[in-house]
């Protein structure tokens, strides 16, 4: 094994599963890819008055700086481990 893809949203489960994607690449003097992904679900502003285009880049800013910290966080760990 050469390359290990590793997907990640972020989420808690995915910061579950970095420590055995980071086990792995290790074991196997790998390289490791992590790819982010996400879904973005289209909402209806409750306030009808704000346009959705408003109302998504707020959202997305909002997204935007949660991943940017989870980011962070699952770098820390990755360098931690020696990759």
């Amino acid at each position: 094994m050469k390359k290990i893809l590793f997907p990640t949203d972020f989420s808690e489960c995915a910061n579950n599963a970095l420590p055995f994607a980071l086990d792995l690449t290790k074991k196997n003097n790998a390289k490791l890819i992590i790819v982010h992904v996400y879904y973005m679900s289209v909402v209806q502003p409750i306030d009808r008055s704000v346009p959705i285009e408003v109302a998504l880049s707020s959202a997305d800013k909002v997204i935007y700086e949660a991943l940017e910290k989870r980011m962070k966080r699952s770098k820390r760990e990755i360098q931690f481990n020696g990759l």
